[in-house]
């Protein structure tokens, strides 16, 4: 189902239609002449529903007079335009009007009036009255038309398209705009504005990996924008890889992706190409231990202790890894451990730190209660508990700077 989403403002350039009429140009070269874009647009598209969105002043009226040709409900009609010219028009009053412009376009229309915007509360209020119009029905295309309405209205419009995709489960299709100052030569151009989403989409994921550490907020994005599949499965494969601690799988996966990112990404994708390539710069670094201590620096920032004191923890074993030890075989971190336990290899002084971090992790990845005082008073506080792995952090994992 194509519900489309269209504001309606207060111009009053033209006494009879409120809007000049002007001659809108599609992508596909077609043309249409009107003063209000909304329904011609439904038409072109065939959406099956149509929501106005206008304030208590907008011009109801006009829109009225432009869409219908009898004089049916002709007391309602100039109770409507009192109310237009005080300001003062409800849903109410509105709603008589719905179905004869129903009739008119040839879809369901729905009129609501929403605020004018001027304070936060008003334009969540926007955004409710919105969302309670499109409702969540499933396999439901919203199509925003911005071309009308006050000229703050546009952003909010952004915003509620935003809303819908990700609260509502609704998927927005398009935002046009008939950019009327844009007419050239008595043509005024249809602009799609549906790379903005993508836009916020890419922020998002971004923000998701920062918050997270997985990239599978990413993966979509890239099949949108057309990257290889095979590129695309390279990082699918490495988001897994990093989710179970096995970096060298996920370095090793990451590589042609890094590859594909210095090539640079297509579209919108484009504009993301440096900020994605820094938060995969750790694979060209060979070295486990260092991106694991990263990731170790990373979760602490986060308030991700969990993970900030597996990745430690398994970061100061394999760093004292040797080179012919198969690091992706369980048994090699038990031989480590025994081997520094014992004195037989690493820093014995260093002994007490790594097992207090152990009894920390267990805590944490376990959810029982600890038996030592110590690990017990870490977990009744975040910062103590902060304090703790940051100091742990510090002596056993000297910082190293990744190569970018």
């Amino acid at each position: 189902m194509t519900v489309q989403i269209s504001f309606l403002g207060k111009s009053q350039l033209d006494t009879k239609t409120g809007y000049r009429t002007a001659r809108y140009r599609f992508d596909d070269g077609s043309k249409i002449d009107t003063a209000f874009f909304g329904p011609a647009l439904a038409r072109k598209i065939g959406s099956e529903r149509l929501i106005f969105l206008g304030t208590s002043g907008s011009m109801w009226d006009n829109l009225l007079e432009d869409q219908t040709t009898e004089d049916r409900l002709e007391e309602q009609r100039l109770a409507l335009m009192d109310a237009v010219r005080q300001d003062s028009v409800t849903d109410d009053m509105l709603a008589p009007f719905a179905p004869l412009i129903g009739e008119r376009i040839g879809c369901a229309v729905t009129l609501r009036v929403i605020a004018y915007g001027r304070t936060a509360g008003e334009q969540a209020d926007i955004l409710s009255t919105l969302a309670g119009a499109v409702g969540s029905e499933h396999e439901t295309d919203v199509v925003l038309d911005v071309t009308h309405g006050l000229r703050h209205l546009p952003m909010i419009g952004l915003a509620a398209a935003y809303y819908l995709e990700h609260l509502q489960s609704v998927r927005v299709a398009d935002i046009y705009y008939g950019a009327l100052d844009l007419t050239r030569d008595g043509i005024t151009p249809v602009l799609s504005l549906k790379g903005l989403l993508t836009v916020m989409d890419w922020v998002q994921a971004l923000a998701a990996y920062d918050r997270d550490g997985y990239y599978d907020a990413i993966v979509p994005l890239l099949e949108r924008a057309g990257v290889d599949a095979n590129a695309v499965g390279h990082l699918r494969r490495a988001a897994f890889a990093e989710r179970v601690f096995n970096h060298k799988m996920a370095r090793t996966n990451l590589l042609p992706v890094r590859e594909l990112i210095d090539q640079g990404l297509p579209g919108e994708a484009a504009l993301f190409t440096a900020a994605l390539g820094r938060r995969l710069a750790w694979a060209n670094n060979a070295a486990h231990s260092a991106r694991l201590a990263a990731i170790a620096r990373e979760r602490l920032q986060r308030g991700d202790h969990l993970r900030c004191a597996i990745a430690a923890t398994v970061a100061f074993l394999v760093g004292m890894a040797r080179p012919d030890e198969r690091l992706s075989i369980y048994d090699t971190h038990e031989v480590i451990e025994a081997d520094f336990r014992s004195g037989r290899r690493g820093n014995p002084d260093l002994r007490r730190d790594y097992e207090r971090l152990k009894r920390l992790r267990n805590a944490l990845a376990h959810g029982t209660p600890p038996k030592d005082n110590d690990s017990r008073r870490c977990l009744a506080d975040d910062g103590r508990l902060r304090a703790a792995l940051k100091q742990l952090i510090d002596r056993l994992l000297p910082e190293r700077v990744l190569s970018s």
